[in-house]
């Protein structure tokens, strides 16, 4: 303990706020240094996945994250940095926080509850005023403006959306090419988009309607407002500490290309504070992250300054804005493109799954089962497939010390792919301390002793257990079709018997795409885009066909 101790001197990190910037800095440094987290709320969000969360609440079960579920050795303060000195930070309540290293990633002053629950029950609000409303107004035409617009369009196709912007192009900050695609996609989803024009918000608190009046002289009617105009930098209070004279015209923090304020050799700054000539994106400021943590760590070993790593911001414009679920538009080096193809790189997940990863997160575990996994000593999966030993591997890499047991009835792990694959996965598994058990089935009717669950399997062994994840076949969706005219097309397994061209046999204008269909092949999950594209192709009357 003594030397853990020594080893922490002169590494008391302080980092505030709790942003994508924030949060993968003090992650990445909660084992290197005595690492305290200072923000006002009690959780990440993942911010470019909260308009999605608004039209899908149960979207930001994943997107909103306790800082407690992925800091396991990292001291968390809630409250808000009031002050800073050459050796302290205050906080709003009146505590003192002394530091060796100080990193600086307020980025936007967001308005947003302190708890987590409080955060999800505003989603549900949120999704209810779009939901009981015919019509919605959006101000703003930014990345934010369009993107909920996107959701709307694409999730509430009934409703009247209309969307007003004060500049003469959305999205000013990317290229003309790629706001025009913008446009042309929102009118074919029936937005009506208003250029060059700013609303007056008085107009309607002024005789308790809901009309507003735009500067070009027009009246819109909107049961439901969203306003996504720029919203400040969370930096105001940093012009009475020792850093006033560091904040530009802008209010950001002027910082050298090792991330480091100027001037400072114990202060960095990262993400949207900063004032490096780019757009303010969360990608990048994970970037920021990386470059400031790598510092961090050579400064408190005490590696050579010329060895610090640096920053080079990007040389052209990159970026992915989502139009809904599936398609988005795209700005990249060497093209500018819309719709599906953007859409597979981030619109479906927005990156979530992969923040999270960052994190040392299951990507697909929410806030209830990944408490369950960090409260038990000894976890029990069942079955042998790929869910199963994915999330076995996701158990052995995030959290070492638990005791996992695999239980599988087959003879080798994931038969659906080679032996030579398999035997691979279980050499991995059990490199991990994994205990895995082949050719065995469990007895879900257990018995529970001092707290924990005590379960038999078929080869007559006991198995102790906090907790169970079970990861056997899931039935397929086919058993109301049992009662329909399409009962003599499902096999014996319930699929839906299909030709090459994605139609159900005997039937010329039902088609069926995905696991549903038997098609032989395994793992037909990955396959069930090809076949939307295919039964697109068919409604335009080109018989082009499907092979597996």
């Amino acid at each position: 303990m003594d030397t853990e101790l020594m080893n922490m001197e002169n590494r008391r990190v302080v980092v505030i706020g709790g942003g994508v910037a924030g949060s993968l800095l003090a992650k990445s440094l909660q084992f290197h240094a005595d690492v305290t987290l200072v923000d006002p709320k009690e959780y990440l969000e993942i911010p470019w996945a909260s308009l999605r969360a608004m039209v899908e609440p149960s979207f930001g079960e994943r997107s909103v994250i306790n800082h407690r579920d992925y800091l396991s050795n990292c001291r968390v303060i809630t409250s808000r940095a009031i002050n800073i000195t050459d050796k302290e930070v205050l906080t709003a309540e009146g505590r003192t926080l002394v530091y060796d290293y100080l990193v600086i990633a307020t980025g936007h002053l967001y308005s947003v509850p302190k708890t987590r629950t409080e955060r999800l029950k505003q989603y549900e609000a949120e999704n209810e005023a779009i939901r009981s409303a015919r019509s919605i107004l959006i101000i703003g035409g930014g990345p934010t403006g369009v993107e909920l617009t996107g959701e709307i369009a694409v999730d509430f196709p009934e409703k009247e959306v209309t969307l007003v912007h004060y500049g003469s192009r959305l999205m000013q900050f990317i290229g003309p090419k790629a706001s025009n695609k913008t446009l042309g996609w929102l009118k074919s989803k029936r937005v009506e988009v208003k250029l060059e024009q700013s609303v007056n918000l008085d107009s309607a608190a002024s005789d308790g309607s809901k009309t507003y009046q735009t500067s070009g002289g027009e009246t819109i009617k909107a049961d439901c407002l969203f306003l996504c105009t720029g919203i400040p930098l969370g930096s105001a209070w940093l012009k009475e500490t020792l850093l006033k004279d560091k904040l530009d015209v802008h209010g950001r923090l002027m910082v050298d290309k090792n991330m480091r304020v100027k001037d400072h050799a114990n202060i960095f700054a990262i993400g949207d504070i900063t004032d490096i000539p780019e757009i303010k994106q969360g990608y990048l400021a994970q970037k920021h992250a990386e470059v400031a943590a790598t510092n961090l760590k050579l400064l408190m070993d005490g590696g050579k300054e010329s060895k610090m790593a640096t920053y080079e911001p990007p040389r052209s414009i990159k970026a992915i804005v989502s139009l809904g679920r599936r398609e988005a538009v795209a700005q990249l080096s060497f093209t500018t493109t819309i719709g599906h193809v953007p859409g597979l790189i981030k619109s479906r997940d927005l990156f979530v799954g992969k923040t999270r990863k960052r994190l040392g997160l299951d990507p697909h575990i929410a806030h209830e089962e990944n408490e369950a996994i960090r409260s038990a000593r000894s976890i029990l999966i069942i079955g042998g497939g790929p869910t199963s030993v994915e999330l076995t591997g996701e158990i052995a890499v995030d959290f070492p010390e638990k005791e996992v047991t695999l239980v599988h009835y087959g003879s080798r792990l994931m038969q659906f792919i080679g032996p030579k694959a398999s035997n691979k996965n279980l050499g991995w598994l059990k490199s991990k301390r994994i205990e895995v058990k082949l050719e065995q089935s469990v007895n879900l009717d257990s018995t529970t002793s001092n707290g924990s669950k005590t379960y038999q399997t078929s080869g007559g062994e006991t198995i102790k257990a906090d907790c169970l994840f079970l990861c056997t076949g899931i039935p397929l969706g086919s058993a109301w079709l049992k009662e329909t005219l399409l009962k003599d097309k499902l096999d014996v397994h319930g699929r839906l018997m299909v030709d090459k061209n994605m139609r159900v046999k005997d039937h010329a204008n039902i088609f069926a795409i995905g696991d549903i269909t038997d098609i032989p092949a395994k793992g037909r999950r990955h396959l069930a885009q090809n076949m939307e594209l295919k039964v697109r192709k068919q409604g335009k009357n080109r018989e082009t066909c499907f092979h597996v």
